[in-house]
């Protein structure tokens, strides 16, 4: 079929959906390249979800571990927590985030992005 696609690994909150109780992860889903854009899929949890925190693309999960230990190791605590922030009415958070971008493509990208949700 010759569709790039990579591995991607990050964290999935639980923003959107009900709270189940259990402690929220780390996850992996994946993206293909179509149309010029990258698509995320997940085959977990097969349906759109907010706050996905990507951390790294690879081709498989050897590219992208979240850690590599040579040697005994312990982990002592590991919390992490995703809230969702209400948008302002006036899109004022648009501005904030453009204004703390370096590049014009990132901008326009960020700018479209932020626009659609809004409307």
């Amino acid at each position: 079929m010759n569709i790039p696609a990579r591995y991607c690994t990050g964290y999935l909150g639980d923003i959107g959906v009900p709270p189940d109780g259990a402690a929220m992860d780390f996850s992996a889903w994946f993206q293909v390249y179509l149309s010029g854009t990258w698509h995320t899929f997940d085959a977990r949890h097969n349906k759109p979800r907010i706050g996905r925190v990507l951390m790294a693309v690879g081709r498989d999960a050897t590219d992208v571990a979240l850690t590599t230990s040579f040697g005994p190791s312990k982990l002592e605590a590991f919390k992490v927590v995703t809230d969702e922030v209400p948008a302002p009415e006036d899109g004022s958070f648009i501005q904030r985030i453009l204004a703390k971008s370096d590049s014009i493509a990132d901008q326009q990208a960020v700018g479209a992005l932020l626009t659609q949700k809004l409307h």
